[in-house]
This record gives C-alpha cells, sequence and structure tokens, in this order.
C-alpha cells in the first residue's frame, strides 16, 4: 500500500464491503485497513548502516555515504530509514573509522527527472564512496550511470527492490546488495 489517496479510498471501499485488508511491507495508516504487517522502516535503515559499516571496514580512508531519497515521497518512512542508518552508524562503527552521511534528495518524478537529477551527482567533482537508494527507480537509474560513467567498483550501491535488472547488477557485482 502507500498513503496515496487512490490506495486509501480503495481499502476504504473494500472494508465497506466487508473484505477485511492488510496491508504488507507498506503502509496506509489512515485508511480502514484492519492491519499492517512489516519490517519497519528504521529496522531497514539499521540493516543498511550495518551494511555501510561492513563496507567501510575495507576502506583505509573516511568513507562518504550519500542517501538517496525521493523528492516525491508522501510519507515518512524515508525519514525513519535515514535515521535508522545514521544511528547504526554512529553506534556500532568501529573507533577510529569516519563516515560522513549526506541525505541528497531526488527528483524521481519520472524516469527522466531521476536520470537528470542523479548524472548530476555523478558529474560533480567527488563522487561518494557509497549510494543507498531507498526506491527501485533510483536504484536502476544509479546502476546505469555507474555503467555509463565508466565508475564501476569506484562506488558501491545498496540498492532497493528486487527487479530482474537489479539482481543482474548484484550477479555483476555493480550493485553491492
Amino acid at each position: 500500500a502507500d498513503e496515496g489517496e487512490t490506495m486509501t479510498a480503495l481499502i476504504n471501499r473494500a472494508t465497506e464491503e466487508g473484505i477485511p485488508v492488510v496491508t504488507v511491507y507498506k503502509d496506509s495508516a489512515n485508511s480502514a485497513r484492519c492491519s499492517y504487517v512489516g519490517v519497519g522502516n528504521y529496522d531497514i535503515g539499521q540493516e543498511y548502516g550495518r551494511r555501510v559499516l561492513a563496507i567501510a571496514d575495507e576502506f583505509q580512508r573516511p568513507v562518504s555515504v550519500a542517501v538517496f531519497t525521493s523528492e516525491n515521497a508522501k510519507d515518512s518512512g524515508q525519514n525513519a530509514v535515514y535515521s535508522g542508518i545514521q544511528d547504526t552508524v554512529d553506534l556500532e562503527r568501529k573507533k577510529g573509522v569516519q563516515i560522513e552521511l549526506e541525505q541528497i534528495s531526488v527528483d524521481d518524478s519520472n524516469a527522466f527527472a531521476a536520470e537528470e537529477s542523479i548524472r548530476d551527482i555523478f558529474t560533480a567533482e567527488t563522487l561518494p564512496d557509497i549510494i543507498i537508494c531507498l526506491n527501485e527507480r533510483n536504484t536502476i537509474c544509479v546502476y546505469q550511470t555507474v555503467v555509463d560513467y565508466n565508475k564501476v567498483g569506484q562506488v558501491q550501491i545498496l540498492g532497493y527492490y528486487d527487479s530482474e535488472a537489479i539482481l543482474t547488477a548484484i550477479e555483476r557485482d555493480v550493485i553491492y546488495a
């Protein structure tokens, strides 16, 4: 589910017709759904944070991490994910390991806008060591941009979702996880 008006109306209509609705993974908290089952966004952020720490152990210098958030998100879930990343990195990193987290808002209202936003980051003077994508579109755009700009291996990507393209990129070691 999501927090959109259309989704809320559909859930409410199903409920009015006697169909119990359970949202899974993402919630529609303002709807008449009877239950929500899923992993909390903060927990997902903690897992991203643990992956960042594992990658950072391989570096002998400060590590920069860019978390790509959606400029168009209608819920606060990505903020909870970011908090989970930040807390985990702060609490669990080894002494002396420096990790710089930055949240970057990406206009992903359509594929073209996402590609342009992400390409702008790749044409900047410095590239982050690790990029975390919080949605499928950004993951695929970052994957494609890393290949297009010949940056495979220079940036580690922690993606989102398990589409065929993303799984292929993981198999080819373009996306870390």
